[in-house]
């Protein structure tokens, strides 16, 4: 009978449930081949990451950011080349004798919007006060700042962990996406060297192993033997990523056993609204990414039955956010 749920995955269920349904195992693969797992593939590391939003912001040029994003020029190089053949971003020639190339966005790249806009409403709510991130952002259709809201398309209403229900409907392939490789930034600005709960977005997003160890509260498993039978994690990795999580106030560690003593880490408020991010990602993976591959969750929204399909909008006006109408202002310097 067992046999024949793994080969039969055709239940809805709403995401916590999985692990309890599946078990840890199954749970992982399905974690591991998931959408979101090809989008953070694609995206890369921490380093990617900043020179994606430092685009988003208005750099493009190659000493643009590595003045925004303290890379070094071999790291930038290599991360540069790894997104243009993503297809995520192009060079753009803006000189010819030497040529000089500038990066921009493709179609591909620009449908990452939504999800820089979570993550600056995430960093906004929860990157104390040393963030750099845009203080404020400015709609100008409608003239007001603007919080982005992650809406349902067909019924309206928002979207957030508790309203998304999700159908397993592919075995997973765990052959579709590689393990990471990347170990976790450890310089000067790195999440060791700083207060507790002021860790940045980019430090929890930019490790893959940090990112796939916070998933795995999505699908239900909180206990570390579980998720590193899940994840196929190392011990030293998974205690590292966990006590990062923690530090960023994104689990809460409870211990349940005595002798000797065991813990689960669950997901506080900052834990679960990264699943608005995450959300946009499965919906750019579906886009962009499958090329072949199997698309091992389906996700629909409770609130109307559809196939969930997120737009974010202004929180004022309700219109759709779009690059060329919204006006980013930096922090000001000593504050």
């Amino acid at each position: 009978m067992k046999q024949q749920a793994v080969n039969q995955p055709k239940a809805t269920e709403g995401i916590a449930g999985i692990a309890a349904r599946v078990g840890p195992e199954r749970a992982g693969a399905i974690l591991r081949s998931s959408q979101v797992a090809m989008a953070f593939e694609a995206l890369g590391d921490r380093w990617s990451a900043l020179m994606l939003r430092e685009i988003f912001l208005g750099a493009r040029r190659f000493e643009e950011l590595v003045a925004a994003t303290g890379a070094n020029r071999a790291t930038l190089t290599s991360r540069l080349r790894t997104l243009v053949d993503e297809g995520i971003l192009h060079r753009h020639p803006y000189q010819v004798r030497p040529t000089r190339y500038e990066y921009r966005l493709t179609r591909m790249g620009a449908d990452l919007y939504p999800t820089a806009l979570m993550y600056w409403l995430w960093e906004r709510r929860y990157g104390g006060s040393q963030s750099d991130v845009p203080r404020d952002l400015v709609h100008r259709t409608c003239g007001k700042k603007t919080m982005p809201l992650l809406m349902c398309r067909a019924c309206r209403e928002p979207i957030d962990i508790r309203s998304i229900k999700v159908e397993i409907v592919a075995d997973p392939d765990e052959r579709q996406v590689s393990l990471p490789k990347h170990c976790l930034h450890v310089g000067a600005n790195s999440w060791r060297e700083i207060e507790e709960g002021t860790v940045h977005v980019i430090d929890v997003i930019g490790d893959r192993w940090a990112a796939l160890v916070q998933a795995s509260s999505y699908f239900g498993l909180h206990r570390f033997a579980d998720i590193q039978a899940a994840l196929c994690v190392s011990t030293n990795t998974l205690a590292d990523r966990l006590r990062m999580l923690v530090q960023a106030r994104v689990f809460e560690r409870f211990q349940y056993q005595d002798r000797p003593p065991r813990y689960e880490y669950r997901l506080t408020e900052r834990g679960r609204e990264l699943y608005l991010p995450a959300f946009t990602l499965h919906q750019w993976a579906d886009r962009w990414l499958l090329r072949g591959r199997t698309a091992p969750l389906q996700l629909s929204h409770r609130s109307c039955g559809n196939t969930a399909d997120g737009a974010v909008v202004c929180n004022h006006c309700r219109e759709e956010l779009q690059p060329r109408d919204v006006e980013q202002r930096r922090p000001s310097r000593g504050r």
